[in-house]
């Protein structure tokens, strides 16, 4: 069986692109120096680590070499290494950041990085399932709301999938995922820890339903998917607009930036079939602030054509919404049953197949080194 993933990252202050986790190694630099008279020096054959910043490491050994002369010329030799993230500030001194998630109590946390985050065991636990803490220690809570689709052309919108109880997974190290997240579609949710930052991704495991039998045009239909984000820092928004829509492409939140996402096959990821992700950040009259990521209902459903067909018990309801609000699509509805469950290890890690929608964030502005004229 087939699946298709909507996902999303979160980015920390080493580069504002998502995708933007950078690794160089630069080349080997030698410096040759006599050696003092009469002082052993010393002699290593492995590469240490002398220094850390937030997102480099420098390398360095030493070897002894003795020219014609009967001299002993000391060689050190050394090399940059680059990443975003790469090191976190741990009581006061650099240490090397570890893309690990621990389990703890019912929940589980990763906190070996620059960038803290938190999971509840629910994926609908009110006022977030997941609390991100950012290296300048701005707080994120967060929780997926639900999947809508919604025709621009007429300003229709209808909730097709609403956030329902499921108890997250730990799959490998660094992975949560909580299957079957959403009443009304099969759905996962899959959030990921990573040294540059936080990725969140929605995957689809059926085709969506049809969007002509609620009485919305596939041809100008999107599907959404909502986020909620719980008094979060405002962002700086930078918005483009294509073909008459409005799409927030960057959300700089100083040391977090949230860039542009794609949906896509997986697990085939390197897959030419991608869709760029529109995204919106929109707040309510009630204060409520939602993260919508959009996404072409057609090209949607060409991705999913692998996957099983949509499997609803019922026909769909009359209530669409004549208006594009998004205040329209929220709800009280029926309060989810309390979830007794606590997140557990996945007994088998294997990836089904599935379409991605995606979105990070990342740590990008923080990112500092500086490259010397003078050194390769």
């Amino acid at each position: 069986m087939k699946t298709i993933v909507l996902s999303k990252n979160y980015i920390i202050a080493g580069s504002l692109l998502f995708y933007a986790s950078l690794m160089l190694c630069a080349a080997v630099c030698q410096e040759q120096t006599p050696a003092a008279s009469g002082i052993n020096q010393p002699d290593s054959s492995d590469y240490l680590c002398v220094q850390r910043s937030p997102h480099s490491r420098l390398w360095q050994k030493t070897t002894l070499a003795t020219n014609q002369s009967g001299e002993v010329i000391t060689n050190l030799n050394s090399y940059a290494e680059l990443s975003t993230g790469l090191c976190f500030l741990q009581n006061g001194q650099y240490v090397d950041s570890v893309e690990q998630i621990n389990i703890v109590g019912t929940g589980a946390e990763a906190v070996q990085g620059p960038c803290k985050v938190q999971w509840a065991a629910d994926a609908s636990t009110a006022g977030g399932a997941v609390q991100l803490t950012s290296p300048g220690g701005q707080q994120y809570s967060t929780r997926v709301y639900g999947l809508a689709l919604i025709d621009v052309a007429t300003g229709s919108n209808v909730l097709i999938a609403a956030i329902t109880n499921s108890t997250g997974l730990l799959m490998g190290n660094n992975q949560i995922v909580y299957p079957s997240a959403f009443a009304g579609l099969q759905a996962d949710i899959q959030d990921t820890y990573l040294l540059s930052g936080f990725e969140q991704n929605v995957i689809l495991r059926e085709q969506l339903p049809s969007a002509a039998d609620y009485g919305l045009n596939p041809a100008t239909t999107w599907l959404e998917v909502l986020t909620q984000f719980f008094s979060p820092p405002a962002p700086l928004i930078t918005t483009v607009e294509t073909n008459g829509l409005s799409d927030d492409v960057q959300l700089d939140f100083g040391d977090m930036g949230i860039g542009r996402g794609a949906a896509f096959l997986t697990p085939d990821p390197g897959s030419p079939a991608r869709v760029n992700v529109s995204k919106r950040w929109e707040q309510t009259d009630d204060g409520s602030v939602f993260l919508i990521e959009e996404v072409p209902y057609i090209a949607l459903t060409n991705l999913l054509q692998s996957l099983p067909a949509h499997a609803s018990a019922s026909k769909p309801s009359a209530n669409v919404r004549r208006t594009a609000s998004l205040r329209s699509l929220l709800h009280d509805g029926k309060a989810l049953p309390k979830s007794s469950g606590a997140i557990k290890v996945a007994q088998a890690v294997h990836e089904r197949p599935g379409v991605t929608v995606d979105y990070s964030i990342l740590t990008g502005s923080l990112t500092n080194y500086v490259f010397q004229g003078d050194t390769t």
